[in-house]
């Protein structure tokens, strides 16, 4: 398991939790504690399967799930938020089930892991394809235009 990033700033209690867990088992829990800078993004998610977003409540659309799907990897995620509008548009994944539980999250990783790694790659790279042209500017851009036309 990868955790990389730096804490909200909000939530600096809920990353020392995380930062001790991983410390528990620091051969399956690589802790990259930091920003990570936009030009290192791509090689950070080609360390992993996929991106675990097993968010129960979320109000707007996630950045990192967007990251997963243009940057060619699957995600085991909700579809809380905006997660599903991506799934819509050919986000590459499994679902959480809710309630989001511990046991729900882990029952969607057994299923994603039930599909071989390299169909889920072949599936991302199909998505990242669907997801750069969906969330363009230039599609963005002519929506916003459209939209005011109106």
């Amino acid at each position: 398991m990868l955790v990389a990033g730096e804490p909200h700033p909000h939530e600096p209690d809920y990353w020392q939790i995380c930062k001790e867990a991983a410390a528990l088992d620091q051969d399956a829990i690589l802790f990259a504690d930091g920003f990570i800078p936009d030009a290192e993004v791509p090689q950070l998610l080609a360390r992993v399967d996929a991106l675990v977003l097993a968010y129960a409540d979320f109000s707007s659309q996630s950045g990192v799930a967007v990251l997963a799907g243009v940057n060619n990897r699957p995600v085991i995620a909700t579809t809380a938020g905006g997660l599903q509008d991506l799934f819509d548009q050919g986000l590459a994944g499994e679902l959480v089930a809710t309630p989001v539980t511990a046991e729900a999250i882990a029952d969607a990783i057994v299923r994603f892991y039930e599909v071989p790694v390299e169909t889920w790659q072949d599936r991302a790279d199909v998505a990242a394809q669907l997801l750069r042209r969906a969330l363009s500017w230039d599609k963005i851009g002519a929506s916003f235009i459209a939209l005011s036309e109106r």
